[in-house]
């Protein structure tokens, strides 16, 4: 074990940094920050900061550090300790987050400035690395902050797993927002989270007041009974990642679009090259949760296969019926980047007027074939001039609706991406 207090410091910053690149896949890299700090101050504000709009999840990190000849004797005390250490900072973390301005530094938008107000914290999360075995935390662990913010303990494993399970951060949000409803003596539980994770899966929630005993065995409900569908339900996760790559792509993003922007369409978008701008497209693409993330990434593989078959230009769109907002996808042939940022512009439009909203964004996206890039566009309580953008030759029929399913069904094997697709 680590001994050397240096050694064990160097295995805290490693643990920490590990879980946050594990978490990036999720969650995605724009929202995630390591270490972030009160603004002009030293010390650590906490370990990690998951932020979506303006909701951020405070993450306090302990690994395995000094022991001795007798550390498996003592493993629960010593876990339970870290717990409630890390419980304490957590709370005061989410205490700091409403009332300073916060600093991070990021690998891809650089120094990042929250400024009071901009944040709201929703819960706490203390993770220790915990591999014995499960036991219950006593029962004076802090629960919640004295504001009524929740905070949560797990084993940093049973953690990775949640979160690689649920698959995105607004997912996880919300389990963590059913799980602060359920029984202490549940919440308690160290190393046994898997079965709560398959009441959740199982289910499609977490019940006010759930109890140890309803969730007693669950995770066995998914490796015996439900064990096909999960799966199946794990070979589509691929769907998920085509959908999570128009957020990686945003970084990729051009910024000499004006020497090929049609200069009659400039003004109706925001430039992407904008920080801001490109955030709002990535906050809005990562507030979807999973299951709409997987039929979406499905239709933009379709759409793209198809592309490759005929050269034709396909569209579809989504829109949440709670959100003011449309996103708008276009899949097309390799042709110039001002023909396809026209026929953008175009499906745009048109989803704005079927939709009768005014935010929409846009993203075209190469056929299957092509190695041409993604092009996206930004349209915001703008409306489109009818006679201008009638100029463009018609290209959008009836958009394609999309079908939410908890799991994909069996012939939907049929649809996964094979190695003759990308040749």
């Amino acid at each position: 074990m680590w001994d050397n207090l240096d050694t064990s410091k160097q295995r805290g910053s490693a643990i920490e940094e590990l879980t946050d690149q594990f978490c990036q896949r999720p969650f995605l890299q724009d929202f995630l920050f390591l270490r972030p700090q009160k603004e002009g101050k030293q010390g650590e504000l906490t370990d990690l900061l998951a932020i979506l709009e303006e909701r951020c999840l405070c993450i306090e990190i302990k690994a395995a550090g000094h022991s001795s000849s007798r550390f498996e004797e003592r493993l629960v005390k010593w876990a339970t300790k870290k717990f409630v250490k890390a419980g304490n900072q957590v709370a005061g973390a989410i205490r700091k987050v409403t009332i300073s301005d916060i600093s991070a530094i990021h690998s891809w938008q650089g120094n990042v400035i929250f400024h009071v107000g901009d944040l709201i914290p929703i819960c706490g999360i203390a993770l220790v690395e915990y591999f014995g075995p499960p036991f219950t935390l006593a029962s004076k662990i802090k629960h919640q902050t004295s504001n009524g913010i929740p905070i949560h303990y797990f084993s940093l494993n049973d953690f990775l797993n949640l979160v690689d399970l649920l698959g995105t951060l607004p997912d996880t949000i919300e389990y963590l927002r059913q799980r602060a409803s359920i029984s202490d003596d549940a919440r308690n539980i160290i190393g046994k989270e898997r079965d709560l994770i398959a009441t959740y899966l199982i289910d499609g929630h977490l019940r006010s007041g759930l109890g140890c005993k309803d969730v007693e065995n669950r995770w066995y409900s998914i490796i015996d009974v439900e064990r096909e569908s999960f799966d199946r339900k794990r070979r589509h996760n691929i769907f998920v990642d085509f959908y999570n790559g128009l957020i990686d792509e945003l970084h990729h993003r051009d910024p000499d679009r004006l020497s090929y922007y049609p200069p009659e369409l400039i003004k109706y978008t925001k430039p992407t090259s904008d920080r801001t701008s490109y955030l709002e497209i990535a906050t809005r693409l990562n507030k979807l949760p999973y299951i709409y993330r997987r039929e979406i990434g499905k239709h933009l593989f379709q759409t793209a296969k198809a592309v490759k078959g005929d050269a034709k230009i396909r569209m579809f769109t989504y829109r949440n019926l709670g959100q003011p907002w449309v996103l708008t996808f276009l899949a097309t042939p390799n042709m110039d980047r001002t023909s396809r940022i026209r026929n953008l512009h175009l499906a745009v439009a048109s989803a704005q007027i079927q939709y009768g909203c005014q935010s929409v964004i846009g993203i075209a996206y190469p056929s299957l074939d092509s190695n041409q890039g993604y092009d996206y566009i930004f349209v915001d309580k703008v409306t489109y001039d009818k006679e201008e953008i009638s100029k463009f030759a018609p290209i959008i029929t009836k958009s394609t609706a999309i079908e939410l399913r908890a799991f994909p069904d069996p012939g939907d094997d049929s649809l996964l991406p094979t190695d003759e697709d990308f040749e």
